[in-house]
C-alpha cells in the first residue's frame, strides 16, 4: 500500500511528543499491511477510518482499487472529531 499523507497530518505528527510519535509510526506501519484495521466512521466522517495509536487517533481513507492510504489527521482523542 502507498501511504499519501495530507499537510495537516505531517503538521500534528511534528508536534507530537517522543513517545506519542512512536506508538503513530508503529501503527502507520501496520496500516500498510492492515489497510481496514481501523474503525469505520459514520456521520460526517462516513468514509473514514479511525485507528488508536494510544491516546492519539490517526484518521485516514483507504482506495483498495489504488492501493492508497491517505492519513487526513492525527490528533488527540478529545480534538481529532472537533470540526
Amino acid at each position: 500500500m502507498r501511504l499519501i499523507f495530507k499537510d495537516e497530518a505531517l503538521k500534528r505528527l511534528k508536534r507530537i511528543g517522543a513517545a506519542d510519535s512512536n506508538k503513530v509510526q508503529r501503527k502507520i506501519e501496520y496500516l500498510k499491511e492492515y489497510p481496514l484495521a481501523g474503525k469505520q466512521l459514520h456521520g460526517v466522517y462516513e468514509g473514514k477510518y479511525s485507528l488508536r495509536a494510544g491516546p492519539l487517533r490517526i484518521i485516514y481513507t483507504c482506495t483498495p482499487d489504488t492501493q492508497t492510504i491517505k492519513i487526513l489527521t492525527i490528533d488527540y482523542r478529545g480534538d481529532v472529531y472537533k470540526g
